[in-house]
């Protein structure tokens, strides 16, 4: 492999197979995350499903891309929640029909705790669905991408 520029990172991630569908999966120094299959599928039901674990990580990245912009402006929250759902089209998966293999809709509420302005928020919503890296992977993935912010004023 050629050498890269130093901007350039690379993750890596070694899977090893458990059974058919579970699979214990090592990244950098970190725990084993295992990723299974429910019995539907084949699966024992003992771990997040590959799919699953995509949302996971829209979550996880929607709050630290999040936080970490909302520093930069300065934009002062208390709380953030993030709910995601996604449809799949179980004939793709098994070759029934000529549909994506994939999610065919997600949904991603973020739910922030603030007492910023409806402005400011519309600022750090744009930020965040341009630097947010799985945002962008599953804005490019998946036609039907639905994000909802919803303002909670914090309990005095």
């Amino acid at each position: 492999m050629a050498q890269l520029p130093a901007y350039i990172t690379v993750d890596k991630a070694h899977g090893v197979m458990q059974t058919h569908a579970l699979t214990q999966v090592q990244v950098r120094d970190l725990a084993p995350v295992l990723v299974d299959e429910p019995p539907s599928r084949g699966g024992e039901d003992r771990a997040p499903t590959p799919l699953e674990h995509i949302l996971i990580g829209l979550c996880g990245c929607t709050t630290v891309t999040t936080s970490r912009l909302a520093k930069k402006i300065r934009f002062q929250f208390d709380h953030l929640e993030s709910f995601a759902e996604a449809e799949l089209d179980q004939r793709g998966l098994s070759g029934e029909a000529d549909v994506s293999a994939h999610y065919r809709a997600v949904r991603l509420t973020i739910r922030i705790t603030t007492n910023e302005s409806d402005t400011k928020l519309a600022k750090l919503q744009a930020l965040v669905d341009k630097y947010c890296p799985v945002h962008s992977f599953v804005a490019a993935a998946v036609s039907d991408y639905t994000v909802i912010w919803e303002k909670v004023l914090p309990i005095e």
